[in-house]
């Protein structure tokens, strides 16, 4: 696929990444507020992290995708969503549970049970999603099963699938 008239010049890919550093500043920022003023933090930090997240494939391949520039970056921007909601709930799963058994490790039990059962379908949503639509990116990306080993893309995406495979571990 060609790539869009909007996206041609040196400029672009470098105006995208600034983009996509003032979406991760303002996440941060959001973060940092959520300790103060929650309700506003949070709703900050999710902003920029969805920014973040749609900005991201405007840097890279998503746009010369064979679906289209449009579905090309969808798609990624939803890999890249999945993978965050996942990580990022897992990162939740255990910075909690760290926390609050510290304080009462008589309670350690019941404390992982109900952090657990409150994040898991959250992550397991995230990660489903991740692997689906990476799935699918992968068969566009790399286009057949001997790639994955004859290419530098198929082989970079076997390392990352095998950290993923670690971490879903």
């Amino acid at each position: 696929a060609a790539i869009p008239p909007w996206f041609e010049g040196a400029g672009s890919r470098g105006m995208m990444w600034t983009l996509q550093a003032g979406a991760a500043a303002v996440g941060l920022a959001g973060l940092a507020a959520a300790g103060r003023r929650p309700g506003a933090g949070w709703t900050v930090a999710v902003v920029g992290a969805l920014a973040a997240a749609i900005t991201m494939p405007l840097t890279g391949h998503a746009i010369e995708s064979r679906l289209g520039t449009g579905a090309g970056v969808a798609l990624q921007a939803l890999h890249v969503l999945g993978g965050g909601v996942w990580l990022g709930t897992l990162f939740v799963l255990l910075y909690v549970t760290l926390r609050a058994t510290r304080r009462d490790p008589d309670e350690r039990e019941r404390i992982v049970a109900g952090v657990v059962h409150a994040y898991s379908p959250i992550a397991l949503v995230g990660a489903g999603c991740a692997v689906a639509v990476g799935g699918v990116l992968a068969w566009l990306n790399v286009g057949s099963f001997g790639a994955l080993l004859s290419t530098d893309y198929g082989r970079a995406l076997l390392i990352k699938l095998a950290l993923v495979a670690g971490v879903a571990g």
